[in-house]
């Protein structure tokens, strides 16, 4: 599966790389505001409450069930898809309402579409279940952060019969100061994919008047919160930034991803992430050359952390052996100091015999410095 995703993903990024050249696109600088003061707290914020996450989802818990509210605690997908299908039997669900969901497309990780088109349940504007997804939980005050909603939208929460939320464990935050520097560090970035540009938000606590579920899912996160290293990536706010600044996603876009998640962040994730074991080799579609670093408003090292993944990836055999073989190969060599001495010509053929066929045949294979190890040694 590895191989064949790797061959599907190649495919199509040499297929919009072609495209992009036949149609003159060029990459372009994408600008964006340095990090603010909100910025730099809210990075503060979400980096503490990672770190203590089993306490503050504790007292997230403990403060959202005051309410006629339920918790599900949902391993994977799979968990998710039962205890849904258990809610609509119990409610005699027969239509079910999905008003717009945020960036992180949780439901579509989850399937949940494809469970209610399933179970034979009727889009409505009016229907007897409302499926919500969450951009926060907010431990504080136990309720739930949905960016760009209206008065209106909370009313409709208060007054349906049964609410049904998604979040992920890692979208939480400890205070609700946090809620106001998430808003203001999102307002102050361009674009803003999960706020509308008044800045709007509501925060549910659920209402007595009606039954509000909400699935807290791990879907294999806690892979990544076990690496002190990796799990800074949840800190990330979705605010795109990455990913519009990249070079090889504006060039080849979202088609060769075939996922939820897409751009620097995507390279990070999807290796660890239950049932994406098809994406261990999209860590190597980087130049390394940090855009992603600079226009970050939380300044995430996702250079590092991809490099983090890389090597998790290769200890764990888990890596396409094309790649892997030459990652060791090269790596060997390089290791060795009087080899990095040695003429550029000679290192770049060196370079070509410990590539693969299948490497050489999808990529061009970068060009060695010209300078010698020595050389750019004595420069510094």
């Amino acid at each position: 599966m590895e191989k064949e995703g790797y061959k599907h993903f190649a495919e199509l990024t040499a297929e919009s790389l072609h495209r992009a050249m036949k149609e003159n696109r060029h990459v372009k600088d994408v600008a964006f505001p340095a990090p603010s003061a909100a910025a730099a707290r809210l990075r503060y914020e979400l980096m503490q409450s990672t770190e203590r996450l089993d306490e503050v989802l504790n007292r997230f818990e403990k403060n959202f069930l005051r309410q006629n509210n339920h918790v599900i605690w949902s391993s994977d997908y799979e968990d998710v898809i039962e205890e849904l299908k258990e809610i609509i039997k119990q409610h005699h669900v027969q239509s079910f309402t999905a008003l717009d969901s945020t960036e992180s497309r949780l439901m579509e990780e989850l399937g949940v579409d494809y469970t209610v088109k399933q179970q034979k349940l009727n889009p409505s504007s009016d229907g007897d279940m409302m499926l919500v997804e969450v951009d926060r939980m907010v431990a504080e005050t136990g309720s739930l952060l949905l960016l760009g909603k209206d008065a209106d939208y909370l009313k409709r929460l208060n007054s349906n019969g049964v609410n049904v939320c998604f979040v992920s464990i890692d979208r939480v935050l400890s205070t609700l100061k946090g809620v106001g520097q998430m808003v203001e560090t999102l307002r102050g970035l361009y674009p803003t994919p999960s706020l509308t540009s008044d800045g709007r938000y509501v925060l549910f606590g659920g209402s007595p008047r009606c039954e509000t579920y909400l699935f807290v899912v791990d879907n294999e996160r806690s892979a990544l919160l076990k690496n002190t290293q990796l799990r800074k990536i949840f800190a990330c706010i979705d605010c795109d930034a990455c990913r519009k600044a990249c070079p090889i996603d504006q060039l080849i876009g979202d088609e060769p991803y075939d996922n939820v998640f897409t751009g620097p962040r995507a390279r990070v994730m999807l290796p660890h992430l239950e049932m994406m074991m098809g994406y261990n080799h999209i860590p190597y579609v980087c130049t390394m050359c940090g855009k992603c670093e600079e226009v970050c408003p939380m300044q995430l090292p996702l250079r590092q952390m991809m490099i983090a993944t890389k090597r998790e990836l290769l200890a764990q055999k888990k890596v396409d052996a094309p790649i892997a073989d030459t990652i060791t190969g090269y790596g060997r060599y390089v290791a060795d100091r009087g080899k990095m001495n040695r003429p550029a010509w000679m290192r770049q053929r060196q370079l070509k015999h410990l590539a693969s066929a299948e490497i050489k045949e999808n990529r061009d294979l970068p060009q060695v410095a010209p300078a010698t190890f020595d050389e750019m040694r004595k420069k510094k």
